[in-house]
C-alpha cells in the first residue's frame, strides 16, 4: 500500500505532489477548461480509481481519498481513467457541449460503481468485457424488474 502510494504520488497522481500541480496533461484529471460556480465542485475523475470512488459523494469524495477511507487507488485502472479523462477534455476544448461532457462523466459513474458493486475489474484490457457485463445488466433490470421504460 505505502508503495502504490508513494509511486502515485510520484507519477503525480495523487494530490499535493509537485508534479501533480505542475504536469495537468499527464496527471490531473479535473476539468480545468471549465469555470465553476461558487459553490459547484469542480469535476475530477480522480474518484474512478478507487474502489467505491464512484459511488461516493461528489461534495465530500475528496476527504474520503485523503484520508484513506477509499484505500489504495487501483493501479490497472489509472491508463483507463487516463484515456476517458482525455476523450471528455478533449471534447470540451474542441467546442463540445459541457451538457453533454455532464451526461457522460454521470454515465461513467454508474458504469465504475456497478462494477464496483459486482466485482469487476476495469482496466483498458477488461473494459470492453465488463461494459458488456454492464449492458446485460441494465437489459436484465429492464425485462425482469421494468426499471428502463420505452420511448
Amino acid at each position: 500500500p505505502l508503495r502504490t502510494a508513494s509511486w502515485l504520488r510520484l507519477q503525480g497522481f495523487l494530490p499535493g505532489t509537485e508534479r501533480a500541480m505542475n504536469n495537468r496533461t499527464s496527471s490531473d484529471l479535473t476539468f480545468p477548461m471549465l469555470e465553476y460556480a461558487k459553490n459547484e465542485t469542480p469535476w475530477d475523475l480522480t474518484p474512478f480509481l478507487y474502489s467505491g470512488g464512484a459511488k461516493a459523494k461528489v461534495k465530500t469524495v475528496r476527504n474520503e481519498i485523503t484520508s484513506g477511507v477509499l484505500g489504495d487507488p487501483l493501479l490497472e485502472r489509472v491508463e483507463l481513467v487516463k484515456e476517458l479523462h482525455e476523450c471528455l477534455a478533449d471534447d470540451l476544448v474542441g467546442g463540445g457541449s459541457r451538457f453533454s461532457a455532464n451526461n457522460k462523466i454521470g454515465s461513467l459513474r454508474q458504469f465504475f460503481r456497478w462494477a464496483d458493486q459486482s466485482g469487476r475489474q476495469l482496466s483498458i484490457d477488461k473494459v470492453a468485457q465488463a461494459y458488456l457485463g454492464w449492458a446485460e445488466h441494465l437489459l436484465h433490470r429492464h425485462r425482469v424488474e421494468g426499471y428502463l421504460t420505452a420511448g
